[in-house]
């Protein structure tokens, strides 16, 4: 719509006197509008349409680059959010899918757990025990069903019967290695088909030894050891049962855990394997849950707990899981308090110590880890990235320096346990934390195989050498700081003996550690999960506290 035209020119009128001033001219009118294209822009958008189809390949290529290798952490918490959910009616407010592909590595390192002793192995471990029986001047060793003797000596559960107030006896013989059990004698046929399967060194079936509801178990074991004679009896006997034994005439108790421990500390290599295996995993699972499942502000030491428990009995392929989770100032306590557990992973830092481990027919696994959670997380959920404060850092590394210095020590020839743990000791007083367990609040370590907690224990006090190659036993020293924190490193090591190339060993000794170490508080999980995965954003994402 055009403008309309001024009011001088739309009618005619008078003439003007020749003194006046000319008409102004009108003013110049503005084009109508263009309703149509506009040829400039049509040209535009055509070279711009022209270079984007040049660029296109580029841009396509830079978005996919960007992808793999910028938005792998954002790919990384995706698949994170859908491994774990919240759910107030759920354990712990948590519900946690085990079959997403961020467990795949401990699924991976499951798939490789070693089997278990063999039933040849376990008629050796009679024979050894038989040649020890007879050097001690004891008849026969006892034991009571679900022990770790009768597991070390039968397999399984150690004979598949519930302890009650009427004993059922296992006994090997010292003559022979022969086994035989005790029950009570309307049990006779489950024991008979019991015994079918139980390992032996003899060519023989385990022999069944009966007794009526009107006698009493131990006269059947007089019966079973050949008359009056000494019988080593396992220190797991509960007291009645030791008393009952005790007090039959012509039998004579010797305390029988000194000599079958005499055993159990030298582990075969099937067993180092299991203990290994159950061990690596046992830190994996730790890893996980740190790195890539609770690993953002928010998650309560419970939660914590938890997730590695479940990761443990899952994925993980472990039985028997347990764990401690601790944060901040509640780790100056080495296992925890009655408190709720209700303190969180914070923006601001936090100090988490995990304590957790699990069994792998029947051997077990004890690890404990303590690292600084920055409040940034894996993907940087808001958080401030906080670095470890410098006393949680001299703590942190003093504990570590502390743990090396012992398992130096563990491998020089004759060693003691005490030696052991006072090398460590000496690194916690020499940081300033005082002395003997004024921080260091505990033992260095104990033994571990069937039991979490065995001989030998590294403790001052305790002399004894670690004369046998292929003890295990934990390292694990720690600094304890009421109201402030509390840091322990953890590991199972080995002392094995070292072979020259002619295969003697002359005393040499090393230590072997099942598993990862944590060596940095900057890196706590270095090399903890499997390298070698099948692809997925877990092998590609760099994601530790």
């Amino acid at each position: 719509m055009g403008r309309p035209a001024p009011f001088a020119n739309a009618t005619a009128g008078p003439a003007a006197p020749p003194s006046a001033k000319p008409p102004v001219p009108p003013l110049p009118q503005p084009p109508p509008p263009q309703w149509g294209p506009n040829a400039d822009a049509v040209a535009a958008t055509s070279t711009l349409r022209a270079n984007l189809a040049r660029i296109a390949p580029l841009l396509l290529f830079l978005l996919i680059a960007a992808s793999f290798f910028v938005g792998l952490e954002w790919f990384a918490l995706v698949g994170r959010s859908g491994a774990v959910r919240a759910n107030e009616a759920a354990p712990h407010g948590l519900v946690v899918d085990l079959n997403h592909d961020v467990f795949d590595p401990l699924r991976l390192l499951a798939a490789a757990a070693p089997p278990p002793i063999s039933r040849g192995e376990h008629s050796e471990r009679q024979e050894r025990l038989a040649a020890v029986l007879r050097s001690a001047g004891a008849a026969a060793f006892v034991a009571e069903p679900g022990s770790a003797a009768a597991r070390y000596l039968v397999g399984g559960r150690g004979v598949a019967w519930s302890p009650s107030e009427r004993p059922m006896l296992l006994v090997v013989r010292a003559a022979d290695a022969a086994l035989a059990v005790v029950v009570p004698a309307f049990e006779r046929r489950r024991a008979d088909e019991l015994v079918t399967d139980l390992p032996t060194a003899s060519p023989n079936a385990p022999e069944v030894y009966v007794w009526q509801e009107n006698s009493t178990a131990y006269a059947a074991l007089a019966e079973a050891v050949g008359g009056a004679a000494a019988v080593a009896v396992d220190g797991e006997t509960r007291a009645f049962v030791l008393a009952g034994i005790a007090g039959e005439p012509g039998l004579r108790v010797v305390e029988g855990s000194r000599l079958l421990s005499q055993l159990r500390a030298y582990k075969s290599e099937a067993e180092l394997a299991l203990l290994e295996h159950a061990n690596v995993v046992a830190k994996a699972a730790i890893a996980l849950i740190a790195t890539r499942v609770a690993s953002w502000p928010g998650f309560t030491e419970a939660q914590v707990g938890w997730l590695v428990e479940r990761a443990l009995a899952g994925p993980a392929g472990l039985s028997d899981v347990w764990s401690v989770a601790l944060f901040d100032e509640a780790a100056a306590f080495p296992h925890g308090t009655r408190d709720g557990k209700t303190r969180r992973l914070s923006k601001q830092g936090t100090l988490v110590l995990v304590d957790a481990g699990g069994a792998l027919h029947g051997y077990q696994s004890d690890v404990t880890r303590t690292w600084w959670f920055d409040g940034a997380g894996c993907g940087k959920h808001g958080g401030s990235g906080v670095p470890p404060p410098d006393e949680v850092r001299r703590a942190w590394e003093t504990v570590r320096l502390a743990q090396v210095a012992a398992m130096e020590q563990a491998a020089i020839p004759g060693a003691s346990c005490e030696s052991v743990d006072a090398a460590a000791r000496r690194v916690v007083t020499a940081n300033h934390y005082g002395e003997g367990y004024e921080a260091f609040t505990h033992r260095l370590g104990h033994g571990i195989g069937l039991e979490m907690h065995e001989e030998p224990y590294m403790t001052l006090g305790n002399a004894a050498t670690l004369v046998s190659p292929n003890i295990t036993f934990s390292v694990e020293p720690g600094v304890y700081l009421p109201e402030k924190l509390g840091v322990r490193i953890e590991d199972i090591v080995c002392v094995e003996a070292v072979e020259d190339d002619d295969g003697s060993s002359f005393g040499k000794r090393r230590v072997r550690v099942f598993g990862p170490e944590s060596t940095s508080i900057d890196d706590p999980f270095k090399d903890h999960l499997p390298k070698e995965q099948r692809f997925c954003w877990s092998r590609m994402a760099s994601c530790s506290p």
